[in-house]
């Protein structure tokens, strides 16, 4: 059972906080690793409350790399940062993992790290949970892909716009597979409609097309009608979810399931 405390703390930290994380280069890469929404590395816009069908293009000038760079070597991503203006202290909370021999066997966990001026930082001993043998670590939450290992990571809708929500992903490269979803919609309702680069719904992929999910599921699988998003193999889409009453997690490709 997920912890209430915890996805208050660092959920309200996913939807307060802008990430300083540099935008992805489009189409993205995703695999068949769970995506996050711990901030908005694969969101393209979030919060709508009416679906958006006019066509938008969208152009970015690639970010220069600092020599500095990376910051922390080595299991960082999708990193939340705040800066506390009374102490002067940068504060980041980043996802990281331990890859099993399958992705149900895989471990995530949610590390912290601290800086004075944002470029050197700090990862304190905490002493909290066991990661990689030790608790010499700087892990404040952990869990397994079986046990909701993305609850942290929630896009919760605020309460004056429980009524309806949505949230468009940036251009997906998509390898293939079901599409699994790790979301809570038992109090509402939870639909996925599947369009292309400029925002045109994919015929048989429309919400009216897709099978409301209305459960609590690490791992529910969205189907449109008698299709499955493995048809999509290969093509570049946009995944924009329609929340009613309903929170969402992540969400993953599972090629060959």
């Amino acid at each position: 059972m997920r912890s209430k405390s915890s996805i208050c703390l660092l959920g309200l930290i996913g939807l307060a906080l802008r990430s300083f994380a540099a935008v992805p280069q489009e189409p993205m890469e995703i695999g068949a690793e769970p995506q996050f929404f711990v901030d908005d590395y694969v969101v393209d816009n979030r919060w709508s409350l009416k679906p958006k069908t006019e066509e938008v293009v969208r152009v970015f000038h690639p970010a220069k790399k600092d020599k500095r760079n990376p910051l922390i070597v080595g299991g960082c991503g999708y990193a939340s940062v705040v800066h506390e203006a009374d102490t002067g202290v940068f504060k980041m909370w980043y996802q990281t993992h331990i890859r099993g021999a399958d992705d149900d066997k895989s471990q995530y966990g949610i590390a912290y790290a601290e800086s004075k001026d944002g470029l050197a930082w700090t990862r304190p001993e905490l002493g909290l949970y066991e990661w990689k043998g030790t608790k010499a670590n700087n892990i404040v939450w952990r869990g397994s892909a079986d046990f909701r290992a993305s609850g942290q990571q929630i896009l919760q809708l605020p309460a004056d716009a429980r009524r309806g929500g949505v949230i468009c992903t940036r251009q997906i490269h998509w390898p293939g597979g079901k599409l699994l979803v790790n979301a809570d919609a038992h109090a509402g309702e939870l639909k996925v409609r599947v369009s292309g680069d400029r925002r045109k719904p994919l015929p048989g992929f429309d919400y009216s097309d897709c099978q409301p999910f209305t459960g609590d599921s690490v791992a529910h699988e969205v189907k449109w009608g008698g299709k499955s998003a493995d048809e999509l193999k290969g093509q570049v889409i946009r995944l924009e979810f329609q929340l009613k009453d309903a929170d969402l997690y992540t969400f993953r490709a599972a090629p060959g399931k």
